[in-house]
C-alpha cells in the first residue's frame, strides 16, 4: 500500500512540474505560468463535464445500436 501510494502522489507532482514547465515555456514566467495553471484548474470542473456528457451520449448511441442488432440480426 505504500507503495503505491508514493507512485500516486510521485506522478502527481512530476506531472505537476511538467505542466509548469510547458506554461513556463510558453509564457516566459514563472507569474504567467502560474496564471495559465489557475485558468485551467478553473476550467477543469465544467470540461470535465462536457467529456463524460460526450461520453454518455456516446454509451447511449452504441446502446441504441447494440439493441437494434440484437432484435434484427439481418
Amino acid at each position: 500500500m505504500g507503495r503505491t501510494l508514493t507512485f500516486i502522489i510521485a506522478f502527481i507532482c512530476v506531472a505537476f512540474l511538467l505542466v509548469l514547465g510547458w506554461f513556463y515555456f510558453q509564457e516566459g514566467s514563472f507569474e504567467g505560468a502560474g496564471e495559465r495553471m489557475d485558468t485551467a484548474i478553473e476550467n477543469l470542473p465544467e470540461e470535465a463535464a462536457e467529456v463524460a456528457d460526450d461520453v454518455s451520449d456516446a454509451a447511449d448511441e452504441v446502446s441504441r445500436e447494440l439493441d437494434e442488432q440484437a432484435r434484427d440480426p439481418n
